[in-house]
């Protein structure tokens, strides 16, 4: 859970407690059964090929590997990925 500091009309200020979900940092992944999944947050992609796609993200780089894969969607900061997704990793920076 992230913090954020939120200052209140009297002036003092409290920490608010961010759910992870919400972060704008860090990415996050649906995996919908094993045909598809939904990646969010990616700051782009590296790699597309029919058995592999490749996301940038903060934290590194997010590996979505199966069979006759296709990007259903693609915006700045979203993707869906259909076909037979077999497992989805992630390479963390160091």
């Amino acid at each position: 859970m992230k913090l954020i500091w939120n200052r209140k009309r009297s002036g003092r200020g409290s920490l608010l407690e961010l759910p992870e979900e919400l972060d704008p940092h860090r990415f996050f992944v649906q995996w919908i059964g094993n045909g598809a999944c939904l990646i969010e947050q990616h700051r782009g992609i590296l790699c597309f090929a029919a058995t592999e796609i490749r996301f940038l993200t903060e934290q590194g780089v997010l590996t979505v590997c199966g069979d006759a894969l296709v990007m259903d969607c693609l915006t700045d900061v979203r993707a869906r990925v259909s076909g037979s997704v077999r497992s989805v990793s992630l390479e963390a920076k160091s």
